[in-house]
């Protein structure tokens, strides 16, 4: 497709006295425009959309790096943060996709919607497990239904909850650097927020042809009151594909993605001058990445 300028940056550079604290801003417009994309065409034509050049988009971010010596001796210890925001809007494209590729589509790639960000999460409305059956229930027409191939053939993009951007908006990390003599350590905290994301669960019409289940299966609903406690389906006689599509791109799967990560852990030891070696310099070191989670917005146990 094709691309857009990115407009001219606004940046400003800053320190202090001696360079103890240090960064940059850099603010930034983009446009795509001329992008290839649908529009409806008259059938008299032969074909009822035609594909083209015919898409925009909008966008704006912002890049900030800030730096700082803490300390400064024998004992050293210096900080680097950075944080990025990056938000794109489709703000031309003609044509409709169908309503269940918004939903089923939407968190693994680009299904545009005037309006929208380019990546979006979208799900059908929830409305819990029905108490006497644990059934999965939906809406039909605004009113509670678990008329399944009707609630998934007649929704359209209007009736989809819309959650936000299955991307993160807010994006970054903090590291420490501690040196002492010859040995040095530092330690990365990355976060990403603004963005949410799609739990995978349990497909009977997978379970009962024997093509493999999902861990879910041990809190499905059993019996009355458990739709207090879960909201994953009861095992049904028959396989339905609808009745699993509701429950499994429905609002109740959903979840803020928001959460800070320890990233790495480096620490090393400058062996030069310590032996006689034929190198100009040389290190050992110790490196373990992607060490966890410290926080995250949701309750569920996914990395």
């Amino acid at each position: 497709s094709a691309r857009g300028p990115r407009l001219p940056p606004r940046e400003a550079d800053f320190s202090s006295a001696g360079n103890r604290v240090s960064g940059s801003l850099e603010y930034y417009f983009k446009r795509g425009i001329d992008l290839i994309g649908d529009a409806p065409v008259a059938p008299s034509n032969g074909v009822d959309t035609f594909r083209g050049n015919i898409a925009s988009t909008k966008g704006s971010g912002v890049d900030v790096l800030l730096s700082s010596r803490n300390l400064i001796g024998k004992l050293g210890w210096s900080t680097s943060l950075t944080m990025s925001y990056s938000n794109a809007k489709v703000t031309e494209y003609e044509v409709e996709d169908d309503t269940f590729n918004y939903v089923s589509l939407g968190d693994a790639g680009v299904v545009p919607r005037m309006g929208r960000p380019l990546y979006s999460l979208y799900s059908y409305r929830w409305a819990g497990l029905d108490p006497e059956t644990g059934n999965p229930r939906g809406y039909l027409n605004g009113a509670v239904s678990s008329d399944y191939n009707q609630i998934v053939s007649t929704a359209t993009p209007d009736d989809l909850v819309f959650h936000g951007s299955s991307k993160p908006l807010w994006y970054g990390g903090m590291r420490n650097s501690l040196t002492w003599n010859r040995l040095n350590i530092s330690a990365l905290i990355s976060y990403r927020l603004g963005y949410f994301f799609r739990k995978e669960s349990l497909r009977y019409s997978s379970v009962l042809s024997a093509n493999g289940g999902h861990g879910d299966f041990a809190d499905r609903w059993q019996q009355p009151g458990d739709e207090a406690r879960t909201n994953v389906p009861s095992m049904p006689a028959f396989a339905s594909a609808n009745r699993d599509n509701l429950y499994l791109y429905s609002e109740a799967l959903v979840h803020k993605g928001d959460h800070i990560r320890l990233q790495d852990i480096s620490v090393g030891y400058d062996l030069k001058g310590v032996f006689k070696l034929p190198f100009r310099q040389a290190q050992l070191y110790l490196y373990a990445n992607n060490l966890g989670i410290l926080w995250k917005a949701n309750e569920v146990d996914l990395d």
